[in-house]
């Protein structure tokens, strides 16, 4: 590990790991960065380093905002794995996931921050296998047609409320946390049927005894759940009282 001073910036040759924080030396590692860290803080804006070493990044994630969107993660077309840990600039029109379908390769996307809406360039992602939202406030997902999240294992959200089409998300192993509440329509609480595959299902349980179809939709979710074959989803269903 090479350090400078009391420099924030960090070069593991082996791993080909590097962290820039607020203040970034003048260090060409000798070997391809691979694993990038960028930490922007309130006075500083780190820089990039040269595109040359960051031709075969595969891993990139960004902590604070990058509110002038000068560092475009979908540049490096490689990327297997892209964390965005707060996601503000996602708010605007010319936000920096807008060339995601860019990023063929990418099998991990998590997002943070105080951004309540999925962009929908997302669902183009052929190759992603987790898509880790529980740090934001995005509660609803892009409808499923069968095209978009066709290798998705691991949907990780928090309230999130049943999209239309989750039965199309064959390869789902894990889905939480899932609200149930008086918008989960019949048929999308019947979906959760068709994920064979699925071993981790988390929900919340937010209808009341006096709610339209409460002990309908109770009904219908344990009819759902005994479809999933040999799976053992952790669920508890609470009786509406």
């Amino acid at each position: 590990m090479i350090w400078s001073g009391s420099s924030s910036f960090s070069l593991s040759a082996e791993e080909n790991f590097v962290t820039v924080s607020a203040h970034l030396i003048n260090l060409v590692p000798r070997d391809k960065i691979r694993r990038l860290s960028l930490q922007f803080n309130q006075e500083v804006t780190p820089t990039m380093p040269s595109s040359g070493i960051l031709s075969n990044l595969r891993s990139l994630t960004i902590f604070g905002s990058d509110e002038e969107n000068q560092h475009d993660p979908c540049q490096f077309r490689f990327l297997r794995v892209l964390g965005l840990e707060d996601a503000e600039a996602l708010k605007k029109k010319d936000h920096q996931l807008q060339s995601i379908h860019k990023l063929f390769q990418l099998k991990y996307l998590g997002l943070g921050g105080a951004v309540s809406k999925l962009p929908k360039q997302i669902q183009v992602l052929e190759n992603l296998e987790t898509l880790d939202i529980s740090r934001t406030g995005i509660r609803q997902l892009l409808a499923v047609d069968g095209r978009g999240f066709g290798k998705l294992v691991h949907l990780l959200g928090t309230d999130l409320e049943l999209p239309s089409g989750v039965g199309n998300m064959k390869e789902l192993q894990e889905l939480s946390m899932v609200e149930v509440n008086q918008s989960s329509t019949a048929q999308y609480v019947q979906e959760l049927g068709k994920l064979e595959n699925l071993r981790i299902l988390g929900l919340k349980w937010s209808l009341k005894k006096d709610d339209n179809d409460c002990e309908g939709c109770e009904k219908r979710l344990v009819e759902a759940l005994k479809k999933l074959g040999g799976a053992q989803p952790a669920v508890s269903v609470p009786r509406c009282w």
